[in-house]
């Protein structure tokens, strides 16, 4: 066990979520414990974990952790909410099992609250890695506050892993919908900017993992029903309630845009993943996807470049196994 004293009341909590992660949930709890900034506790919620995940939390015999073990697997939001029930932080920073924060990460989000007392959350961007951090892809974010409340409505402008909030406002809000088993984090985004403030700081403060096959048709397809429902709900509420944001689009989604794989539609999520895989260099797990996105958006033309990428390398691969049986 270290020498580090974990105060009763620590201003941070760092919550990390955890169901199943024995493959990098080390690598996630010791750059929890490895920040610059010294006054926080780590909160883990195992959700009903059948591998090693426990096992090697345990291992760790810092007394700055503590855990906590759902009996059966509960789900992402009420595991998300029990995690908010217990901190004990007058900040929030969520950290999910798989990704990496930076050991600056916690410092320049608490010196960024305390400089703007009207900001209740605050995100960062990231680095996009692969399973073995041989590949990274910068992701920036959105940092003007109005701009995101504005934005919001079309697209989630936060990396809910690089997130730190102030825990009344979690609070007071109600916390994560547990209507939402898919995109909770865009539906507490949404509530939150209906009613306050929320930035981003334009700084790598977390490495965001991709693995392979994370995307699966259904799960997909789920996270994008639920995020439509949700951000037409806050539309149409704020939009009653008279405080829309000035220049928000309403988020209806036609079914020509489907077809043509636009904004906020199945089709452009596909695409979206295809190419992060293809810039990670997981090209199994990008042509895994082809289909179900042409499914999704026959009339795209984005997708058909895909297919013929994807023949292109196909042929190419035959051909120079080809050539190696030759020259055996």
């Amino acid at each position: 066990m270290n020498s580090f004293v974990s105060t009763p009341s620590p201003r941070v909590t760092i919550f990390i979520p955890v169901y199943n992660a024995a493959d990098f949930i080390y690598e996630t709890i010791s750059s929890a414990l490895n920040q610059t900034y010294e006054d926080f506790e780590v909160l883990i919620v195992d959700d009903g974990s059948t591998d090693n995940s426990v096992k090697i939390i345990e291992e760790f015999g810092d007394n700055r952790i503590r855990v906590v073990r759902n009996n059966t697997n509960m789900g992402r939001p009420y595991t998300r909410n029990l995690g908010i029930e217990l901190a004990k932080g007058e900040f929030l920073a969520v950290l999910d099992a798989d990704d990496i924060a930076m050991p600056e990460r916690i410092s320049r989000q608490v010196e960024f609250l305390d400089q703007h007392p009207d900001i209740v959350a605050v995100g960062t961007s990231a680095y996009y890695i692969d399973n073995f951090e041989k590949n990274e892809i910068l992701c920036e974010v959105i940092t003007d506050s109005d701009d995101i409340s504005t934005r919001i409505f079309q697209t989630n402008c936060f990396i809910h892993s690089s997130a730190m909030f102030r825990k009344n406002i979690l609070v007071d809000i109600g916390g994560y919908n547990l209507e939402y088993p898919q995109a909770q984090d865009y539906e507490l985004f949404l509530r939150l900017c209906e009613h306050y403030k929320l930035t981003n700081i334009n700084k790598p403060l977390v490495k965001y993992r991709i693995h392979s096959n994370q995307v699966s048709q259904t799960k997909l397809a789920s996270q994008r029903r639920l995020a439509n429902i949700a951000r037409l709900n806050t539309y149409r509420r704020q939009f009653l309630n008279g405080n829309l944001p000035t220049g928000a689009i309403e988020p209806r989604v036609s079914f020509f845009d489907k077809l043509f794989a636009k904004n906020g539609t199945l089709g452009s999520d596909f695409l979206f993943w295809i190419k992060l895989y293809r810039q990670l260099r997981q090209h199994k797990s990008a042509d895994s996807l082809i289909f179900p996105a042409l499914l999704a958006a026959p009339l795209s033309a984005e997708i058909y470049k895909e297919i013929y990428f994807c023949i292109l390398r196909s042929s190419l691969a035959n051909k120079i196994r080809w050539y190696l049986k030759r020259l055996n």
